[in-house]
């Protein structure tokens, strides 16, 4: 019986990720490609296409499109095969791929060429469109073509490789509202101002944590992260699969003993869970590389605020990003976010400090976006039904940053915080025509000031320019730190945003 080895196990669970969509058995052709390509696949434009698959050793491979050649690529001694084919333009056309290898063909039917973007996370970016305020009313304008493909979620140990199909869709109002919808508002957000097909992979799992969708290696490759590659390595290696199985059914059973009447179970130390490292990276990213695609979109961290992990998450989060970026071989690969929305978590977590931890990724790591969403969190639920203004503010980033389109993408940002006669005054950056509130209010809600011992007043607030806000208290005579809707819940619920409806970013000085 075979035992694993961490080096072993990674070698064997990709090897098996890797093999393509189409469903297989002794008696299937040989010929088979790459996960994500299917009929009604949108591919991205305008960049080198990526295309991959299996085959028998040391044939050769012919791609056609529309019937005209398009690329070739040599079967090696393993079966595998991969290419480059040259870019297209973005075409709301459908167009037929065809792979050749010997007597054996793939066809690809109404295949568009447009912008494709992976969209991965925890449950608010798996939460239904069906779900959302409002969701039922989005309706596309004509002749836009928004597509969409879910991963299947994939725990543990990978199953027979024909689960891992994607199975295209084009989203249709009432129809498919299954749809994440983040997703959707931001696809359908960036088909109508693009004027061309969006295709994205959806690819989340509720309640995981960053290190679930990040290598073993770049676990390793830090000291705040070192102990759940350690964690990773003493639950896997030595163990067969079976071994692994059994343990886990113990430990279930452990735990339904331990939390009577509990059904939200965590087992964080079996690869069964959703929160051990390096699985679902393993079994749900892995399949999709190197798939030619514009950029990633990502709302998850409510898992590592909860378990007051803050501190490691602005190591991790900036590692998880450059190890996708790695893989792909594509050091600026756009990677946008959602900041955590506000919630009444429980005592313990540290969700301001996660916010912050987001921002400070934002700020230190290139090509990367931050859509705020402090203002659309539900007190009670973890899970905000408002999920339009998350969607088009993510659009936002990508049509200015990504696209270069000249749109608003950004909220008040504090560039400057200065004390002087017993009150604070901040001055914003990106305040558009002017700083205002939601409900057009005089007062500023979300503001605290703090003195010498370090305890923080609610304090008054109120714009006094365009750009500019200025709080005093009583309680603090000579103030010398502020902060901003520094908590998991605001009460009352935060108004400050620019002309453009844009809110004001979490923060604390100094």
């Amino acid at each position: 019986m075979i035992k694993i080895t961490c080096r072993l196990f990674l070698v064997w669970i990709s090897a098996i990720l890797l093999v393509p969509v189409a469903a297989w058995s002794e008696s299937s052709p040989a010929l088979r490609l790459g996960v994500p390509f299917a009929d009604h696949a949108v591919l991205q434009c305008e960049l080198p296409l990526n295309i991959w698959g299996n085959a028998t050793p040391g044939s050769s491979i012919a791609i056609l499109l529309d019937g005209k050649p398009w690329g070739n690529a040599m079967v090696d001694a393993g079966g595998h095969w991969k290419t480059q084919l040259p870019g297209q333009l973005p075409s709301s056309t459908p167009h037929a791929i065809t792979v050749q290898c010997g007597g054996e063909r793939v066809e690809l039917n109404d295949i568009l060429f447009g912008e494709v973007w992976l969209a991965s996370g925890q449950s608010n970016m798996a939460f239904g469109l069906n779900k959302a305020k409002d969701g039922e009313s989005l309706r596309p304008a004509s002749g836009t073509h928004f597509r969409f493909a879910n991963v299947q979620a994939q725990k543990g140990f990978p199953d027979a490789p024909e689960k891992k199909s994607l199975f295209w869709n084009e989203f249709q109002p009432g129809a498919n509202n299954w749809v994440s919808a983040v997703a959707a508002y931001f696809g359908v957000d960036l088909a109508e101002k693009l004027d061309r097909p969006v295709g994205i992979i959806v690819c989340a799992v509720g309640a995981t944590p960053a290190e679930a969708w990040t290598p073993l290696s770049a676990l390793e490759a830090h000291p705040e992260t070192a102990g759940l590659a350690r964690l990773y390595r003493r639950t896997v290696e030595g163990k067969t699969v079976d071994e692994l199985k059994a343990l886990h059914q113990v430990k279930v059973a452990e735990w339904k003993k331990n939390n009577p009447g509990e059904s939200f179970m965590q087992i964080p130390d079996s690869p069964f869970d959703n929160n051990f490292p390096v699985c679902l990276y393993e079994n749900m990213i892995v399949p999709l590389v190197p798939f030619t695609m514009r950029g990633v979109i990502w709302y998850q961290g409510e898992n590592n605020a909860n378990f007051a992990r803050a501190d490691q998450y602005r190591v991790l989060f900036p590692a998880m990003i450059q190890s996708w970026r790695d893989v792909w071989a594509s050091p600026d690969l756009p990677f946008l976010f959602v900041q955590l929305a506000a919630f009444n978590a429980k005592e313990g977590g540290e969700w301001p400090e996660l916010r912050e931890a987001q921002a400070f990724t934002r700020d230190t790591v290139p090509s990367t976006g931050m859509a705020v969403a402090i203002d659309v969190g539900m007190q009670k639920d973890i899970h905000p039904k408002n999920k339009k203004p998350v969607g088009e503010r993510l659009a936002k980033l990508a049509l200015k940053q990504v696209y270069g389109k000249d749109v608003v993408a950004l909220g008040p940002v504090p560039i400057n915080c200065s004390f002087a006669d017993n009150r604070a005054t901040i001055r914003f950056d990106f305040a558009g025509d002017g700083l205002k509130t939601r409900d057009s209010g005089a007062s500023v809600p979300g503001f605290e000031l703090a003195g010498a011992d370090g305890k923080f007043h609610s304090a008054a607030a109120r714009i006094t320019t365009a750009d500019t806000v200025e709080l005093t208290c009583p309680d603090v005579g000579a103030p010398k730190a502020v902060r901003y809707a520094f908590s998991a819940w605001v009460e009352p619920p935060t108004t400050l945003e620019n002309s453009d409806g844009l809110p004001a970013e979490p923060f604390r000085r100094p």
